[in-house]
């Protein structure tokens, strides 16, 4: 639960809880709220202390919609900040990641100010002045945990590195439910497995909440190019997006992606303003063609579709990873979270999982999993992993120690 985060032992240190509202600015950097309270002549965020009887969140989501007028919505827990107040008291201040649905900001007595700023512009010009120490705390593990590491995908900034296909799931509650505990923004429909031919007829896409997830269209099922730059041009038409994830498999037993047909069909979509995210074979020479004719991202296979085999072209991923100039997606094969976490540690921008997670027992559960995976993964990746050795090297030092 979140409120583990605020779990502290001693009842003389002051319990608090705030909110970090976050929005997407018209440029599509992600902006931050930050609040000036005239009584202390600070910049800080909305938080106050937690009430008796008052859960956590209920006090961030309070303590918000009082000092800046948004009502918003939780979306997870950032972490929390230790720091003595201005009475010499010892306070933990806890932070949820908000969305604002609503609701408009007014000067009062307490607050006087809100400003929307980006997280560099928010630790650069505030965190220098009074207050500013907690802000520059919380701003950092704000860029660690959120948003100082997005991934952006034809010039489209996407928060989640885990994007997931629709298929194969027992029924619509499992899959919402996946989406949900997911986290992802982005979201892969077959468009040749939809019953399009009764308007009546629900499908996927009634299902799924278009305000919340980005639908990319698939052209899975199609076995040249031909069909495939048909099922894209279909989608288009009917609104749902200019981006179109490219598969054009004829092999019907191993699922294996068609080189020359996909590169032929990628050619053709992209000349007509289409923004492909070609699937491909684990193949460098390709990877880099598909680069250089516009593709917007490479999306190699760990190894066969649904087989759960996990990184079986780790090398060659490894390779394209190395070489390429846009957002690399693995995309097939994983299994397990570790499958996730390894592809991420090599430097793949981000993973496509549908089976692994439609056909677990607990298909949530397993969704969270893989976003754990994800995740850990990238922080791996951006940490810097050690040099692998041929020798042992001690931890503890070797000279200066007394005998």
């Amino acid at each position: 639960m979140a409120t583990k985060i605020l779990e502290v032992t001693d009842v003389n240190v002051i319990r608090a809880a705030g909110g970090l509202v976050l929005r997407k600015s018209r440029s599509g950097e992600t902006e931050i709220a930050v609040i000036h309270r005239p009584a202390y002549d600070d910049w800080t965020f909305p938080k106050g202390k937690v009430e008796p009887d008052e859960s956590p969140e209920d006090c961030a989501l309070r303590e918000v919609r009082e000092e800046t007028g948004l009502r918003c919505e939780l979306i997870r827990p950032i972490g929390c900040t230790a720091y003595v107040d201005r009475r010499g008291r010892d306070k933990v201040a806890c932070y949820w990641e908000m969305e604002a649905r609503g609701g408009k900001f007014k000067a009062g007595i307490e607050v006087d100010k809100m400003l929307w700023l980006t997280v560099d512009e928010a630790a650069r010009e505030r965190g220098g002045e009074r207050g500013g120490e907690e802000v520059s705390r919380t701003l950092l593990r704000v860029q660690t945990l959120t948003h100082a590491d997005p991934l952006v995908v034809a010039g489209v900034t996407l928060r989640s590195r885990l994007f997931l296909g629709t298929g194969k799931y027992r029924d619509d509650a499992s899959m919402l439910a996946a989406l949900e505990a997911s986290g992802s923004e982005l979201v892969t429909v077959a468009l040749r497995r939809l019953d399009l031919d009764d308007p009546k007829k629900k499908t996927i896409l009634d299902v799924i909440d278009w305000k919340r997830y980005r639908i990319l269209p698939n052209t899975a099922g199609c076995r040249t190019a031909d069909e495939a730059i048909r099922i894209a041009r279909l989608a288009r038409s009917m609104g749902l997006s200019d981006w179109v994830k490219l598969e054009v498999i004829p092999d019907p037993r191993y699922l294996f992606p068609d080189p020359e047909e996909t590169l032929k069909a990628a050619r053709i979509l992209v000349h007509e303003g289409f923004q492909v995210l070609p699937y491909i074979n684990a193949d460098p020479v390709l990877a880099k063609k598909l680069e250089e004719i516009g593709a917007v991202t490479v999306m190699p296979l760990g190894s066969p579709i649904g087989s759960g085999q996990g990184l079986q072209t780790l090398e060659q991923v490894r390779i394209i990873v190395e070489e390429a100039r846009v957002p690399v997606v693995v995309d097939a094969g994983i299994g397990v979270p570790s499958d996730a976490a390894l592809a991420m540690e090599l430097g793949a921008d981000a993973v496509l999982v549908n089976t692994a997670i439609a056909l677990a027992r607990d298909p949530a559960l397993m969704a969270e999993a893989i976003k754990d995976g994800v995740e850990a993964g990238r922080k791996a990746f951006l940490a810097g992993r050690i040099p692998k050795r041929g020798e042992a090297s001690p931890s503890s030092p070797t000279e200066g120690v007394s005998l």
